[in-house]
């Protein structure tokens, strides 16, 4: 195996490091846009709390005495970040259950469609809490399935 130019690389890890911050702004105001209606005194949605880990990317909501955490990862061959709603076990390594994920991308739009079709974006008030709510409800509807699984960590 043939490696890169020191130049070439530093060039494209530039490149990878300079996306990742870009999502992972997009992702603290994620955080922040939801908490600012989902805790507010006339929320929608009584008793949400919010807990913000952003050094490890990492926010959790409480609700209705369950806890789930979404945690934020670059997928490095799509460049889109990747937000993965899971409910912690009793080893947080092994015991994850996966609620789902969702993709977005550079402009914060999600892969997730509002009922008219249009992309949620993560960095609105109303479409980021819009997303918890939607992973709150696929765990509690009775349709809901758990794959069990971890979120892949390559991701």
């Amino acid at each position: 195996m043939k490696a890169l130019s020191a130049t070439q690389l530093a060039a494209h890890l530039s490149k990878i490091a300079e996306r990742y911050e870009k999502l992972r702004t997009i992702f603290r105001e994620f955080c922040a846009k939801s908490a600012a209606l989902l805790t507010a005194n006339d929320s929608p949605v009584p008793g949400i709390k919010h807990f913000f880990d952003l050094p490890n990317n990492m926010l959790r909501v409480e609700f209705c005495g369950k806890s789930y955490e979404f945690d934020f990862k670059m997928d490095h061959v799509t460049g889109k970040g990747v937000v993965t709603c899971t409910l912690p076990g009793r080893n947080p390594q092994k015991d994850r259950i996966v609620v789902g994920s969702f993709a977005f991308v550079g402009n914060a739009d999600s892969d997730v469609l509002n009922s008219h079709g249009d992309n949620l974006r993560m960095v609105t008030p109303d479409d980021a809490s819009h997303l918890i709510l939607h992973m709150i409800y696929q765990d509690l509807s009775p349709a809901a399935a758990h794959s069990g699984s971890q979120p892949d960590a390559a991701q």
